[in-house]
């Protein structure tokens, strides 16, 4: 077969005209192996650069996703993970759309470098079965959305989940804080990062009887920690009538380990020390007067459900207990 003027062929309006002009009944001379491809590389060169044609990448282990990858496919027995790169690593423009498929057995599970926020129904993150797949699109500088086949594993956060109890009047004005009122008690409060993205996860407040509880607006703690930032710390809950204070997280992620810091602290009106219970550890926050004392809970897991109960009570023989912050991270 004559191939001359196809190395000429630059896009498919050209490619279209040539394959007509040439690939006739019959093809004389006799098309020969070679010949057609040759012809199939010019097709897949062409549609693959024009966004006609859409050509999977195969890989067999976890895998980091790169410009040159316009389809991913995860191919292996073992559980794998497909990294989104941070846009300063990887630069791939906004509205870039890349199908992901799993057709090994493994669970593929997407994950973003640090400072990258993944957006999905539910916080899900990876492709339910073998065959699943889903669509990655990025619509910000380092924001991706994620739609498809998704399983049951939740996106742990991306940062750090950051709670500030507060009254209705002084929220925190930090950024990266979910302030937590005391109206929202009984009313399931959703969960950004620091970062503003989705984690995926909520809070639920609820009191123990008698239901009584209170803010109080302390001036003068201090503590000198950029953890806990002062319009943190000038907000307090306390607990009246010897009863506690409950807060259900939901949505993290069975077996996956965090530390939770807290802030407790003890006024000069006595009021304080706080007992806390994170999951199955309990630490007292004893303090001086006026100082907020950071209580840190490691090696933390959800229960089966995805939930960690962090509770807060007077128990300990404090007249009035006092807390102010919750901070989760992932370990």
């Amino acid at each position: 077969m004559d191939l001359s003027g196809l190395t000429s062929v630059t896009n498919a309006s050209e490619l279209t005209e040539w394959l007509a002009a040439n690939m006739v009944t019959p093809v004389s001379p006799a098309i020969s192996a070679s010949d057609m491809g040759t012809i199939m590389q010019k097709m897949i060169a062409i549609l693959g650069a024009e966004g006609g044609l859409v050509l999977f990448n195969v890989y067999e282990s976890n895998y980091t996703i790169a410009l040159t990858d316009k389809a991913v496919d995860m191919n292996t027995t073992s559980a794998n993970t497909l990294t989104i790169p941070l846009n300063a690593n990887v630069a791939f423009p906004v509205g870039t759309q890349i199908p992901v498929t799993q057709s090994g057995a493994g669970q593929t599970t997407l994950a973003g470098e640090t400072g990258v926020t993944i957006h999905s129904a539910d916080g899900k993150v990876s492709l339910r079965t073998q065959y699943s797949w889903a669509s990655l699109i990025k619509r910000d500088t380092d924001l991706w959305w994620l739609s498809g086949d998704l399983g049951d594993t939740i996106a742990p956060p991306s940062t750090v989940i950051q709670i500030n109890l507060t009254d209705t009047e002084l929220p925190a004005t930090s950024s990266g804080w979910n302030n937590l009122n005391l109206s929202s008690f009984g009313t399931s409060l959703g969960l950004s990062t620091t970062s503003g993205g989705s984690s995926g996860c909520s809070v639920i407040a609820s009191v123990g009887t008698p239901s009584s509880q209170d803010w109080k607006h302390v001036v003068g703690i201090s503590f000198g920690n950029t953890d806990f930032p002062d319009d943190v710390l000038a907000t307090c809950w306390l607990i009246r009538g010897g009863t506690t204070l409950s807060l259900t997280v939901s949505g993290l992620i069975v077996d996956q380990v965090y530390t939770v810091k807290t802030c407790a602290a003890d006024d000069a009106s006595g009021d304080g020390p706080t007992k806390v219970t994170v999951g199955d550890s309990t630490q007292l926050g004893a303090s001086p007067d006026n100082i907020a004392v950071e209580l840190t809970f490691t090696n933390v897991t959800a229960d089966s459900s995805g939930n960690l109960l962090i509770m807060f009570d007077n128990t300990a023989g404090a007249t009035l207990p006092l807390m102010s912050a919750i901070i989760i991270s992932t370990t």
